[in-house]
C-alpha cells in the first residue's frame, strides 16, 4: 500500500508544483503547439516535487525496501515518464480536436487529465517492484 500511495504522491505533487511554478515563473515554453502552458521551469520544479516525495517516502516508510539514490533515481524516472505521459495525452487530445477530455473537473483539462501521467509510469512503476526489488 505504501508504494503504490508513493507513486500517486509523486505524480500529482509534480502536477501540482508543475502547475503552480510554471503559471507564475514559467517563461521559456516546451512545446506550444501541444501544450501551450507547459513550460521548462514547471517541468523542473516539478520534478523536484517528485523526487522530494520519494525522498520523505524514504526516509519515513521504505527504508529497509529503498534506499536513497534508488528513491531519487525511481522518482526521476517517475517524473520523466509522468511528463511524457502527460505530453502523449495533450498530443491525443489536440489531434481529436479537444482541449478538455471532459467537464467533470472544469479548468482541469478533464477527469483524464488527473490520470493521464500514470499511463506510462504505472506500468513501469509496478514491472520496477515485482521485477527489480523482489
Amino acid at each position: 500500500r505504501t508504494i503504490t500511495f508513493m507513486l500517486f504522491a509523486m505524480i500529482w505533487t509534480e502536477d501540482i508544483v508543475a502547475y503552480f511554478i510554471g503559471s507564475r515563473w514559467g517563461k521559456h515554453k516546451i512545446a506550444e503547439a501541444i501544450s501551450p502552458k507547459k513550460s521548462w521551469e514547471g517541468t523542473l520544479a516539478g520534478l523536484g516535487g517528485a523526487i522530494a516525495v520519494a525522498v520523505i517516502f524514504q526516509i519515513l516508510f521504505l527504508r529497509k525496501q529503498l534506499n536513497m539514490m534508488e528513491a531519487v533515481g525511481l522518482a526521476t524516472l517517475v517524473g520523466i515518464l509522468a511528463f511524457a505521459s502527460d505530453l502523449g495525452e495533450s498530443v491525443l487530445k489536440r489531434g481529436a480536436g479537444l482541449k478538455d477530455s471532459s467537464q467533470l473537473l472544469p479548468g482541469h483539462g478533464g477527469i483524464l487529465d488527473r490520470f493521464d501521467s500514470f499511463l506510462l509510469t504505472a506500468p513501469f512503476y509496478y514491472y520496477y517492484w515485482t521485477f527489480l526489488k523482489h
